[in-house]
């Protein structure tokens, strides 16, 4: 999708995993008309319509095999995606590789939150939802949505108890947590301690 009438020059590249019966559809949905600013300069507003893809799966039953894509939305000469890869082979868990010009993400998505997957090297996942981050080979972030625990190499977030929602990230040699119940975190070679729920907390 190019959007040509703003400048720079808007774009969206969609990458999907292959998967056997599948049928693709590109249609043109109504206009827009949610909200005026929920398009750039208001493109698909009426009488315009919304370019729309339609992926529809023939047979496959989507708890054993878990559809996954990646947008990129960029403006001209920013595109920063280079390669994006699959990671391990697991029945009920996906997990993808996205490598960027400075960074690269490893995205697990998980419809049993009771398994400990290792989809790649010193990394541990159990979960809904984890993306673990580097930027330049350096540690970057953590972010673990409705699970139990996510470790990248010395970097950890584990739940106390219950999942938990939770991010670690690194910002000017500094760290910071969210979490929305209390979170066991484990930075580089420092033990693992127990935090409470907050937002954007500084790690002393």
């Amino acid at each position: 999708w190019d959007i040509n009438s703003v400048s720079p020059a808007l774009h969206v590249n969609l990458w999907m995993m292959g998967q056997d019966n599948r049928e693709l559809y590109v249609v043109d949905a109504p206009p827009t008309t949610l909200r005026e600013d929920i398009t750039p300069k208001q493109i698909n507003k009426s009488p315009e319509t919304t370019p729309t893809l339609i992926v529809r799966q023939n047979g496959i039953n989507g708890k054993k095999h878990p559809f996954v894509s990646v947008f990129e939305p960029y403006a001209t000469g920013e595109k920063s995606i280079e390669k994006i890869t699959k990671v391990g082979d697991f029945g009920d868990m996906v997990s993808l590789k996205v490598t960027s010009t400075h960074s690269t993400q490893v995205i697990c998505n998980s419809i049993d939150g009771n398994t400990v997957y290792k989809p790649a090297k010193n990394l541990k996942f159990k979960g809904t939802l984890g993306v673990a981050s580097e930027k330049n080979g350096k540690f970057d972030y953590l972010y673990l949505g409705k699970g139990k625990l996510l470790q990248n190499g010395k970097y950890k977030i584990e739940a106390v108890n219950e999942a938990v929602s939770a991010a670690l990230r690194i910002e000017d040699g500094k760290y910071y947590y969210s979490s929305d119940k209390p979170v066991i975190i484990q930075i580089n070679k420092k033990g693992a301690k127990e935090y409470p729920a907050g937002y954007n907390l500084e790690i002393k």
